[in-house]
């Protein structure tokens, strides 16, 4: 029995995400399908505001004004144009030509300028649903030096309170190089008797001389 209750509790889960489903979704591509029959009556009506200036244009050019009208305020973005034109006019031969090619053009011109209407209707904003952001943090004040002001300064230090030069290695070692050898100390500088020199015999030479 209790292998079974894990098992029961999923499948109400499963049961229960299918009915939510099951309302949901309806609804929801109903809405879809609602915005997109409106925003294709708002691209007509855009068009038949313009079409007199375009009078002798190919009926690809108004297709692609309509589509670029809706294509902006459903998905709104940058307006770039479309990497292939759709796939109605990939499957007719007459399309693989060059009038067939010169038709397209005009596909993504009217393509163009249905997204530059749709810019300038200002719609795309009430089709986006509003969020709420946090306002960001103050930014902290910038960082500067305090600039001395002139009775601030101070004058420089005398050479009094200054420490002594201490020579160089190189200096000291130029000076003793220079000065004379020092002498010994004598017996009244250290007070200690000093030991007498020990004299040294000479011995005599193979010739006679010492």
């Amino acid at each position: 029995m209790r292998l079974l209750l894990p098992l029961l509790a999923t499948g109400c889960n499963i049961a229960h995400e299918a009915i939510r489903n099951f309302h949901h979704e309806p609804r929801l591509l109903g809405t879809q399908w609602i915005i997109t029959q409106r925003l294709q009556q708002q691209a007509r009506e855009a068009w038949k505001s313009i079409r007199g200036e375009f009078p002798d244009c190919a009926p690809e050019f108004r297709e692609g004004f309509l589509d670029g009208y809706v294509d902006y305020l459903d998905r709104g973005g940058p307006a770039h144009l479309p990497a292939v034109p759709p796939s109605k006019y990939t499957r007719h031969p007459r399309y693989f030509t060059p009038e067939g090619h010169a038709r397209l053009q005009q596909y993504f011109l009217g393509f163009q300028l249905g997204q530059q209407q749709a810019i300038a209707s200002g719609q795309r904003r009430y089709l986006t649903v509003p969020v709420l952001l946090p306002s960001p943090p103050p930014e902290p004040p910038p960082f500067r030096l305090a600039q001395p002001s002139a009775s601030s300064n101070t004058p420089p230090p005398s050479n009094d309170s200054l420490p002594p030069e201490q020579p160089s290695s190189s200096e000291g070692s130029a000076a003793s190089r220079d000065s004379p050898p020092s002498l010994p100390p004598s017996r009244e500088e250290t007070g200690f008797p000093l030991p007498r020199p020990t004299p040294v015999e000479l011995l005599p030479r193979p010739g006679g001389r010492p």
